[in-house]
């Protein structure tokens, strides 16, 4: 199906899907650098929809967030 996922940076993440829109708030890491951290975050965004398609988005939006974190501490 058709989804689009959104990263805000430090205020999170969206999910649209159907008609269904998600928020999840950004995962806490201390900030050295953001380089990366939008690829990191579709990287896991990804990663995880594909290995569980149809999973729950907010546990996408987690995945993709948590990689993001990783990447800018």
């Amino acid at each position: 199906y058709a989804a689009v996922a959104v990263s805000l940076g430090a205020d999170g993440a969206l999910w649209a899907a159907g008609g269904d829109v998600r928020h999840r708030p950004a995962a806490p890491a201390p900030v050295v650098d953001t380089t990366g951290a939008g690829d990191a975050f579709t990287a896991g965004v990804l990663a995880a929809w594909l290995s569980a398609p149809g999973d729950d988005p907010a546990a996408v939006l987690d995945a993709g967030l948590a990689l993001a974190a990783r990447v800018v501490s």
